[in-house]
């Protein structure tokens, strides 16, 4: 596991046809399945994931859709206005395509379906993104595409929360495995330029990115690692989490920055588990793979002829979190990559960019405070590969931290990777404070290794020169 951390979206599909009592007899799940013959069992399903079921579509039947655009005759049809949950009936379909405020959809496909269960969730409009997935096939193949996207450049107060929740189960037997995808794009862009003669200016950013996948596979594997497109279709490289927070503010006097100050946890974290859940922990064949790719980077620029100057980046308990966990008695891969930048820099006047690695505080107003926060940290316990001697685990993080150097400079940052695996388990971890580097590398079954720094005097554990 690692560092930084994760947002969350949440998916449901909708259009409601009533079944006769046959047909609802033929759809009442089978032992272990979801349970959703009747309508009180869909509320008591919702309610025990943590989903108003108010105003729920239930759709069952052949060709079950919900989304902006009916496929046209033969399919059942709803909107995403309120959560979705959609029944296939044998040889029948779902799927669902959601861009509005909160999409959230469940699909469950127990009798032999014709497609594989298809939910799409796309946002880019708003401050706050929510997509939840839920997906269960005995036959068909689980797909779940998230797209979020948020930017603002507007106002000294800016506030984004992105959230993916994505849950996947596919229970086929050996003969006829079935498996799970989960593709996932999350970024946040907030950008602050003031130029204003006020005497005092605060300016306040804050981003929350949440990915959670649950994914269980009997016999034919589970992948999180790919990206998504604005389109809505799964893309080369790993599940992608960016967050960019930049501010430059000129005023003659006082100017307050807080970027992710707010000690409220991490700011990116994402937690990825394949075949965790009873019944498929230690029994599951299929090859898993998870890749994910972590971006944060935070930039203030302040210009103040007579201060004082306040700037904060992260926080003691925020930054990057990563979690992965996995199992099968075939091959498991994870590829994890986690990368924060932070810069601060502070003059009277004539500052447009961020300046890195020389000291310069004496370009800035007598009073001025910076402080820097630059966690990366595991996840909770330990990383787990289990279950095939050829399991592959990758952790590599970077993170980078600049400001003025001067006597209100304070800098501190930890660096923490770790896993336990049947296979090996690579570590590298790099760490820069004022253009001073520090690295660690660490390979293993069971590997945990830290660069934990105060300013740019650093400290390495677990590496494999120790």
């Amino acid at each position: 596991m690692f560092t930084k951390v994760f947002s969350m979206c949440v998916a449901f599909v909708a259009a409601v046809a009533l079944l006769s009592a046959p047909s609802a007899a033929i759809a009442k799940e089978r032992k272990g399945a979801i349970d959703v013959s009747t309508r009180a069992a869909v509320v008591k399903y919702l309610r025990s994931i943590h989903v108003d079921p108010r105003g729920v579509v239930i759709q069952r039947g052949h060709r079950n859709y919900a989304g902006a655009s009916c496929p046209g005759r033969g399919w059942h049809c709803t909107t995403t206005t309120h959560p979705v949950v959609q029944v296939a009936a044998a040889g029948g379909r779902n799927a669902f395509r959601c861009s509005t405020t909160s999409c959230v959809v469940v699909q469950v496909a127990n009798l032999p379906v014709s497609a594989t269960n298809t939910a799409i969730c796309i946002r880019t409009a708003g401050s706050t993104q929510t997509c939840t997935i839920n997906q269960t096939s005995a036959t068909a193949n689980n797909r779940a595409v998230v797209y979020e996207n948020i930017t603002n450049s507007v106002g000294l107060t800016q506030n984004a929360t992105s959230t993916a929740s994505i849950t996947q189960q596919a229970t086929g037997p050996a003969s006829a495995s079935n498996s799970n995808e989960a593709c996932v794009y999350q970024a946040v862009s907030l950008d602050s330029s003031v130029a204003t003669p006020a005497a005092s200016v605060p300016l306040t950013q804050s981003a929350h990115q949440t990915v959670t996948i649950k994914q269980d596979s009997a016999n034919g594997g589970n992948s999180a690692a790919e990206s998504a497109t604005p389109l809505g279709t799964c893309t080369s490289g790993p599940i992608t989490q960016r967050q960019t927070l930049s501010s430059t503010i000129t005023a003659p006097s006082s100017i307050v920055q807080k970027q992710n100050a707010a000690n409220g946890g991490a700011n990116v974290t994402i937690d990825i588990e394949q075949n965790q859940s009873a019944g498929f922990l230690g029994t599951a064949y299929g090859a898993n793979a998870a890749k994910f790719d972590q971006y944060n980077a935070l930039t203030a620029v302040a210009n103040s002829s007579a201060g004082p100057v306040s700037q904060t980046q992260s926080s003691l308990n925020g930054g990057l979190l990563g979690t992965v966990n996995q199992d099968s008695r075939d091959v498991s891969s994870a590829i994890t990559t986690q990368e924060e930048i932070q810069c601060e820099d502070a003059a009277m006047s004539g500052l447009t960019t961020c300046h890195t690695i020389d000291p310069d505080a004496s370009e800035a107003p007598s009073s001025l405070t910076q402080t820097q926060f630059g966690p990366l940290r595991k996840g909770v316990g330990m990383a787990t590969q289990t279950g095939n001697v050829a399991d592959t685990f990758s952790i590599t993080q970077s993170s980078t931290q600049d400001d003025d150097q001067g006597a209100g400079s304070h800098q501190t940052n930890d660096v923490h990777g770790d896993c336990t695996t049947d296979g090996n388990c690579d570590v590298v971890q790099t760490v820069t404070v004022n253009g001073l580097t520090t690295a660690n590398f660490a390979n293993g079954q069971v590997v945990d290794a830290t660069i934990t720094c105060t300013g740019s005097d650093c400290v390495t554990t677990g590496g494999n020169e120790d």
